[in-house]
């Protein structure tokens, strides 16, 4: 193949299949509508698998990068008996996920795309098909001209907080009637995504006192200044979608559990914290 690939969208998606082409001796350039540096400034938490990891790893850009394994996982059901506790030791990895910054992510594959020489056109609007023999649609936004409006009648409450006791490398799920639960280690705190009705969505005064309900007495109830989202439209058909570009939101949905891709938990904007009680521990 002479002419090159060209992957639309310069996310840590786009990024990281041009550096792995370029390693295979296949050319690309990447095309973005931003500036480039703009993923970088991204203030999502993403959680990724084991094997993302290892992908990342062998594109040389692991190494150093900020992150916190996931040693065990939690996951129950509001009204149901029991939980079921996954652990990365009965697993035999190293980890069963890391959780990242995903502007720090999105820096240190930038400047390995730097390095490698490949072509990064930011500013650029992609209206139609490239002329290309293959075209990679890595992007995770989509005009509103060019998307299906969908109301899933869900908000997402995505925030930080703080732990009374340390966190030990635990995550937990927890399924409730009003939406998904989680929170997931991150550094010395707890990175929270809480998903709720849209009628029903938290008051920023009274967060706190929500994951406590859905967790009853297994689980800490959170913390910190919450931003509200609610629903994305999803995108029509594409060409070609790279597995991993955030598409859309839509239920700001949990993605299962061990060695799949486990991403979109946000962090809040700073704000007051309180403290989270770590029953049984």
């Amino acid at each position: 193949m002479t002419d090159p690939v060209v992957i639309v969208g310069g996310g840590p998606a786009g990024m990281a299949l041009a550096l792995a082409l370029h390693a295979q001796g296949v050319a690309a350039e990447i095309v973005d509508a931003r500036a480039r540096g703009a993923a970088g400034a991204d203030l999502r938490i993403l959680a990724l698998s084991h094997g993302s990891r290892l992908i990342l790893d062998w594109l040389g850009v692991w190494r150093d990068l900020p992150h916190t394994p996931i040693a065990t996982i939690d996951v129950s059901h509001q009204g149901g008996r029991g939980r079921t506790r996954i652990s990365a030791a009965e697993e035999n990895v190293p980890a069963l996920g890391y959780v990242l910054a995903a502007g720090d992510l999105a820096q240190r594959l930038d400047a390995a795309v730097g390095r490698a020489g490949i072509v990064f056109r930011d500013h650029t609007h992609v209206a139609a098909k490239p002329a290309a023999p293959l075209v990679v649609w890595a992007e995770g936004a989509v005009a509103a001209a060019q998307a299906i409006g969908r109301d899933y009648g869900q908000h997402a409450v995505i925030c930080t907080a703080t732990a009374a006791e340390p966190h030990r490398g635990r995550a937990w799920e927890r399924f409730t009637p009003q939406g998904p639960v989680a929170i997931l280690p991150c550094g010395n705190d707890l990175a929270v995504v809480l998903t709720c009705a849209a009628a029903d969505a938290p008051r920023h005064h009274r967060f706190h006192r929500r994951p406590g309900a859905h967790f009853q007495q297994r689980q800490p109830a959170a913390a910190s200044r919450p931003r509200r989202r609610p629903a994305r439209p999803r995108p029509l058909p594409r060409r070609a979608l790279f597995p991993g570009a955030p598409h859309d939101v839509r239920r700001a949905r949990l993605v299962a559990i061990g060695r799949k891709v486990r991403k979109g938990v946000p962090p809040g904007s700073p704000g007051r914290r309180t403290t989270l009680q770590y029953p049984g521990m």
